[in-house]
């Protein structure tokens, strides 16, 4: 299990530091975006807006999870099931 975290982490390494690289205010402009598109589409695009979201915080969460506090945890835990929640029943009702 620690050479798939490594092989991961080896992964993710680049595409962080092109975030990084980045104007701090857009990738949480970004972010909301998608997340408004996915809850006011009622439609794959919906699906896939919020899915993408969801997968970007798994992913940063997954990152992080060695070193975040229990309570950290717990509300990455939420929000993540809160968003495929909500990309589930915005594309179903």
């Amino acid at each position: 299990m620690a050479s798939l975290r490594k092989s991961i982490e080896r992964f993710s390494a680049p595409l962080l530091m092109s975030l990084n690289r980045l104007p701090k205010f857009l990738v949480p402009i970004l972010v909301a975006v998608l997340l408004v598109v996915g809850l006011y589409q009622k439609n794959a695009l919906g699906l896939v807006c919020i899915s993408l979201v969801a997968l970007f915080i798994i992913w940063l969460s997954y990152l992080a999870w060695p070193v975040l506090e229990a309570r950290a945890k717990v509300v990455r835990l939420v929000m993540i099931g809160l968003l495929l929640f909500g990309a589930y029943a915005n594309f179903v009702g």
